[in-house]
């Protein structure tokens, strides 16, 4: 073997059949996007699919709560089977599934019903990427790691930044459907790539624990559907109902968890401090992260007047800067460590929130981008270095399960965020001693107040991690 041949080799990841060390990265990304176009894209095509398919807007609503579920219940399962199987396979399975849903989403949705079939199916296919992408790309550049995971973080800002601009495009082009299956491209892209160069992932062929998932998607399921029941109209003897059915098999599934030998979630993991602690950090950040975001349209449109276009330009910079200061920031931890990065970061949103609580008729557009750029700069600093932490603090072999727990918590923080906001925004409503934008403005505020206090319980959190750690910063797994 030539000199050049051997630089050549150790330059490439273990993981990879073939071609350049960075090559793993570009399937990472298109496999992300293909995976988050698809649900990115749904939100702006809603009123023309309810328009064409005569479906009423608070039944259309329904799809979106399916989805959320479907992906939050099936992450961490999918994440448990890739660490059995190898994640190449999930991956790959995963793009097939993408574009058998997508074909069937925008040919043959006809009605609501098969509307929403045909969209859980590529919430599966979601799942089973975003369950193992992140731990792909940790076992791949272990010496990277921050890195890798800031420029994931870009990629899913960017991808949530891009899908609806492409989709209306397209749909105000063409139509609808051909929006949809615009996605396609890419999860065809992704599984070429796939197929030619994703080599093995190290992986632990253990049993399934097949109790353990089915208790999981019971314990999930009934936990979202009470939380979003204001959206679904339940009766409220159905709540109570869900919530006893949440208690009992979340008991069940911990025992389970604890008595097989080889759990869905190794309960040991959260013996770590800090894979514990990261969990539950990003769990709080998603939370308020959508708590506040989905809050920003509403006061823009209602109570500022504007357009949806500058609505839309308006908090569109979150996201963009948060993944434009995503990849620096992870380069950054690597070398640093990520404790010194999430407490600043922390600080910063609890403080933009704290703001956003005092917003009204008179507040300026200047000031609410100042805002959301600043949120974005502390999600930039924060995303990258603790999924950094949390990626470092598992072996290996557990990577997959990582990886799915982290997604898991994206899932149900967002679920949480927007229920906490729907309800306190419905709080008023058909108050006769109100106007309209007062309603809302009290609900708004209710709902900012409750996210600084999520927020301060975040930077308690960061800080204790940062002063545990601070003598030993960088997390070496």
């Amino acid at each position: 073997m030539s000199e050049s041949t051997s630089v050549k080799n150790t330059n490439r990841p273990a993981c990879l059949k073939r071609g350049p060390g960075w090559l793993m990265f570009a399937i990472c990304l298109i496999g992300t996007f293909s995976a988050s176009y698809a649900h990115g894209a749904l939100n702006v095509l809603l009123p023309g699919i309810s328009a064409e398919l005569a479906i009423n807007t608070s039944l259309i609503v329904i799809i979106n709560i399916a989805v959320s579920l479907v992906s939050a219940v099936l992450t961490l399962p999918f994440g448990r089977l890739g660490d059995r199987i190898g994640y190449q396979h999930l991956f790959i399975w995963g793009q097939i599934v993408l574009i058998g849903g997508t074909l069937l989403s925008g040919l043959l949705s006809l009605n609501f019903v098969m509307l929403l079939a045909f969209r859980c199916l590529i919430a599966v296919g979601t799942a089973m990427v975003q369950s193992v992408v992140q731990a792909m790309l940790t076992q791949a550049y272990p010496g990277k790691r921050g890195r890798m995971m800031g420029l994931y973080s870009m990629s899913i800002s960017y991808s949530g930044a891009a899908s609806p601009l492409i989709s209306a495009a397209i749909s105000d082009g063409s139509s609808w459907r051909m929006s949809i299956l615009f996605g396609v491209i890419f999860s065809v892209i992704a599984l070429i790539l796939g197929i030619i160069f994703l080599g093995r992932f190290e992986c632990k062929p253990n049993k399934a624990d097949h109790k353990g998932t089915i208790l999981l998607v019971i314990t999930l399921s009934s936990l979202l559907m009470a939380l979003n029941a204001r959206t679904i109209t339940m009766p409220i003897y159905v709540i109570i109902g869900l919530v006893v059915i949440f208690v009992i098999a979340f008991i069940l599934f911990v025992r389970n968890e604890n008595r097989v030998d080889a759990p869905l979630l190794n309960l040991k993991l959260l013996k770590d401090r800090k894979f514990t602690l990261g969990f539950v950090g990003c769990l709080l950040a998603y939370m308020i992260s959508t708590g506040t975001n989905t809050a920003l349209p509403f006061f823009i449109q209602n109570i500022k007047g504007e357009t949806a276009t500058v609505s839309s330009l308006c908090t569109i910079w979150f996201t963009v800067v948060m993944g434009t200061f995503g990849p620096f920031t992870g380069g950054w931890c690597d070398k640093k460590g990520p404790f010194r990065f999430m407490l600043p970061a922390s600080i910063i949103q609890c403080a933009v929130i704290a703001v956003y609580s005092f917003m009204n008729e008179g507040t300026p557009l200047w000031m609410v981008v100042a805002c959301v750029v600043c949120f974005g700069i502390g999600g930039g600093l924060f995303y990258a270095p603790i999924t950094s932490m949390v990626m470092g603090s598992v072996p290996p072999s557990s990577g997959g399960v990582a990886s799915g727990m982290l997604s898991t918590s994206r899932n149900l923080g967002a679920a949480f965020g927007a229920t906490i906001f729907s309800i306190c925004t419905g709080l008023f409503n058909g108050r006769t001693d109100m106007t309209p934008n007062q309603q809302y403005l009290s609900g708004q505020r209710i709902d900012m107040i409750i996210m600084v206090a999520i927020a301060l319980v975040n930077v308690l959190i960061m800080a204790f991690l940062f002063i545990k750690n601070r003598k030993n910063p960088v997390v070496n797994n």
